[in-house]
């Protein structure tokens, strides 16, 4: 039993590594090609899918509503891909979004906003919306202080940006996901309650939705269907997980037991790590450099080279 462990041992070292991707397909393909550019296998399983909404969608009138009145607001807070794609689809693009408001965004949404022709006012240097909330906070702060300039005569903030007593209007605007079929992942409630701490009235608008794509009653395609038995034959090496939502669905396809005897786990970011250990699982791999994908790439590579 022994020899053929070490021959096991010795096979797996001498066949390409595999990891198993379960971002949804807006994103797994940048994931995957940033794996395969440093000889690693992508099997892709995207456990989730994100789905705009449709023109005859009531939660689209919604959205639209809450863009056309974001000049209310001193932000409009963007904290995934989808969330972006969603609102420049309900406003019909950059002419939609030509409003007296403020964009962030993190990681490569934002050039996302940029290529679509919005400028992106602020670029939290921690990519995350944890990073946003403590930029966000600065931002106050310092304009808190022009504000009591301005009160002395010195130059101000500009008229779109106060309301009618001079003051921001500390309103801000964050498009998020509805989630359908899963429990909600706390990132964005957690979001919200670390805005509001900070005396900001948030409006959460969905921008998109959010379902699982395998377990009970879900249809695969015979590409993903196999990669799953990949899984549970113990023929990935790692699943590179992106966000909570991607390890319950699978959850429901797979059990965490099973799912620990077959492989191992990584997670992009310390948030999702942090949602994936809550759920009784063991990471061994952190992306440190979560503004791209790349990075996550490099923290797989360098685990596999231990």
């Amino acid at each position: 039993r022994e020899r053929e462990r070490e021959r096991e041992r010795e096979r797996m070292e001498r066949r390409k590594r595999r990891v198993l991707v379960t971002a949804p397909m807006s994103y797994a393909p940048r994931l995957a090609k940033e794996l395969e550019e440093v000889g690693v296998e992508a099997v892709l399983l995207p456990t989730i899918e994100t789905v705009l909404f449709s023109e005859d969608d009531e939660r689209r009138v919604l959205l639209n509503e809450e863009i056309k009145r974001a000049n209310e607001c001193d932000w409009v807070l963007f904290t995934s891909r989808n969330g972006v794609r969603g609102v420049l689809e309900a406003a019909g693009g950059k002419q939609g979004l030509d409003i007296p408001v403020r964009f962030t965004a993190i990681g490569k949404d934002v050039q996302l906003l940029e290529e679509s022709g919005i400028k992106v006012d602020l670029i939290p240097v921690t990519p995350s919306p944890g990073g946003m909330v403590e930029e966000l906070r600065r931002w106050y702060a310092d304009k808190e202080k022009e504000n009591m300039g301005k009160s002395q005569g010195e130059p101000g903030i500009q008229p779109h940006e106060e309301d009618d007593n001079g003051n921001l209007s500390r309103i801000v605007l964050v498009p998020a996901p509805i989630v359908e079929e899963l429990p909600e992942p706390d990132v964005i409630p957690s979001f919200i309650r670390d805005l509001e701490a900070e005396n900001l009235t948030v409006r959460r608008v969905g921008a998109y939705v959010t379902r699982p794509t395998v377990g009970e009653g879900k249809e695969l395609t015979p590409e993903r269907r196999k990669a799953l038995h990949a899984l549970r034959d113990g023929e990935v090496d790692l699943v590179a997980f992106s966000s909570t939502a991607e390890i319950t669905a699978l959850l429901k396809a797979i059990t965490r037991s099973e799912l620990e005897q077959s492989t191992k786990i990584g997670c992009f970011g310390p948030i999702t790590a942090g949602n994936a250990k809550e759920l009784g699982l063991d990471v061994v791999v952190i992306s440190k450099d979560f503004s791209s994908f790349r990075g996550y790439a490099k923290a797989i590579t360098d685990f596999f080279a231990r």
